[in-house]
């Protein structure tokens, strides 16, 4: 025998006759604990009372034994409140107080609740009886839970969730629900940094994310069935310098064409120098081969080439008519030029030079307008299908060629009007059919291009005399018969005040008509003279006369 036992008492022997005969069960409701009067005790079936008795309460559950029909297991739960003793004796009680059944205990102490470490506290009981049909099962009312209720309520620690697991997947999500658990729960993370497996979870790095990105080599980039998407970077050694240097980038990885023969991506990367790369690759299935291949830097930090066909590059507004242009900057991030539109709202397309502060204005309207200090130089022919074309404007005046397809002019505007309608005047013409020019007014001031069948004004002065009617009487590079009182010689200079206007005539004598000639003189002349004879000195009344040219 154990050296600890229950024993029914002849009390309760006595009762479970009674009830045997008459069909009446015996019922135990309540169980109690001593402290052996402070010594451990043997348990005695003529004992009606414990030796000493420290807490009584209900039973917490009495069942039968699945086990053995013929053993009742009792469960009593003494609470934290009570203490301050050691338990040695227990016993079991029948709803007239009888003492059913006594047992000794191995001590256990039952700490007071002002101890500090109070605790409940579960005792386990297994009691033989001759027959369990006689004996009813009356518990507590539930102000205390059996293992086997607690179980049905509450998650035991020690199965760590496992009660859950074995009610099922309903029972499951709906515990997920209610810790607000989402699909990722059910969800395996990934076993390796590129684990391309369905459903499973990213952790802190995989695929080059929020972590270091991973390293691939060229082969890695053009693998049959593709490379999972992922941030990459390559070294730029041997085998992994798919770009020409090292760098890092991002590899998007597209799946199999439609055929299924090639593996398609793109890659994108930026390389030591700040260059960025984009790449279209497709992979043979079958070999591995580069099947078709389109890369290109689209933005470069020391110059490159974007190649492509139709529009290789595309800028579009983000807001419908706003400015859009290429803007170009020095290396101290002031601007040096930019092409596109400038302002809100214009239909005017520009190439503008901001170091020399002029541009080329392409007008919706087709007029094209370059402003600033600016020389156009070509090497080719500039044609316009204009009738008026090469505007010169400045100041308050407007000049332009205009051909009429009869006449080709040089027109020009009136005064304020710089880009107007041409004004009546023409100065010049070409007849487009026979190539005779037409001068409207002609002002010369340079003659030395003209050849020798025409004289300049100055040439003309000196080799022919001026009519009267252009120079005035006696005006510069006139003729005019004078008369001097002095002698004077071929070519000498006199002065126009000893000079005076002079006439021949005939005078009458004794003999007749005509005997005898003379000068008549008249006013002197103004300016410096030229003599053209031999003109003798006055003698008396009479003087001589010749041709005289004015020279000033």
């Amino acid at each position: 025998m154990s050296d600890y036992y229950l024993l029914i008492t002849d009390a309760g022997k006595a009762l479970e006759a009674a009830a045997h005969a008459s069909g009446v069960p015996v019922k135990l409701t309540d169980f109690a604990v001593g402290d052996g009067g402070g010594s451990a005790v043997t348990p005695d079936t003529a004992q009606t009372a414990l030796v000493n008795e420290t807490f009584r309460d209900a039973l917490s559950s009495l069942t039968v034994s699945p086990a053995d029909v013929s053993v009742l297991e009792a469960e009593c739960i003494i609470p934290a409140s009570s203490g301050g003793y050691t338990i040695r004796e227990i016993g079991i009680f029948a709803d007239d107080g009888s003492l059913y059944a006594v047992g000794n205990f191995a001590e256990q102490e039952k700490p007071a609740p002002e101890s500090g470490y109070a605790a409940s506290l579960q005792i386990f009981a297994d009691l033989a009886v001759s027959d369990t049909i006689d004996i009813t099962l009356t518990v507590q009312d539930g102000t205390w839970l059996t293992e086997t209720q607690g179980n049905t309520i509450y998650l035991r620690q020690d199965k760590q969730f496992s009660e859950i697991k074995d009610l099922g997947s309903v029972a499951q999500q709906a515990a997920r629900d209610n810790l607000g658990l989402k699909s990722a729960a059910t969800h395996d993370i990934t076993n390796s940094t590129s684990d391309p497996t369905a459903g499973h979870l990213l952790k802190v790095g995989d695929g080059g994310l929020l972590g270091q990105t991973l390293s691939v080599t060229d082969a890695n980039l053009a693998t049959i069935n593709g490379l999972i998407s992922m941030l990459f970077k390559q070294g730029g050694g041997s085998g992994t310098s798919h770009f020409g240097g090292y760098g890092t980038g991002i590899h998007l990885n597209y799946g199999n064409s439609g055929d299924n023969a090639k593996t398609l991506s793109g890659n994108l990367f930026i390389d030591y120098s700040g260059d960025l790369t984009v790449e279209w690759l497709e992979i043979t299935n079958t070999d591995g081969s580069i099947a078709r291949q389109v890369i290109r830097k689209v933005i470069t930090t020391s110059g490159g080439t974007i190649t492509g066909n139709s529009s290789p590059l595309v800028i579009r507004n983000a807001t419908q008519d706003n400015a859009l242009y290429l803007l170009a900057r020095n290396q101290d991030n002031t601007n040096k030029w930019y092409i596109g539109n400038g302002n809100n709202g214009s239909d005017t397309a520009s190439f503008t030079n901001y170091l020399g502060g002029n541009s080329i204005n392409l007008n919706a309207d087709g007029t094209i307008l370059v402003s600033g200090k600016t020389r156009i130089t070509s090497g080719i022919e500039v044609a316009s299908s204009s009738s008026n074309s090469f505007r010169s404007v400045y100041g308050n005046y407007g000049v332009f060629w205009r051909n009429d397809g009869t006449n080709f002019y040089l027109m020009l505007t009136d005064s304020g009007e710089q880009y107007g309608d041409y004004n009546s005047l023409r100065p010049f013409a070409v007849n487009l059919a026979t190539g005779a020019v037409t001068i409207g007014k002609l002002g010369l001031v340079d003659w030395t291009n003209f050849d020798a069948r025409y004289y300049t004004h100055a040439q003309s002065d000196v080799r022919y005399a001026r009519s009267p009617n252009d120079a005035g009487w006696g005006g510069v590079g006139t003729y005019a018969f004078l008369s001097c009182n002095a002698a004077e010689s071929n070519g000498s200079t006199v002065a126009g005040s000893s000079l005076f206007a002079s006439g021949v005539g005939a005078q009458k004598s004794s003999s007749g008509w005509g005997d005898k000639s003379i000068i008549q003189q008249g006013s002197t002349m103004a300016g410096t003279w030229k003599c053209c004879g031999n003109q003798p000195a006055q003698s008396g009344s009479d003087v001589g006369a010749t041709l005289y040219y004015r020279i000033s």
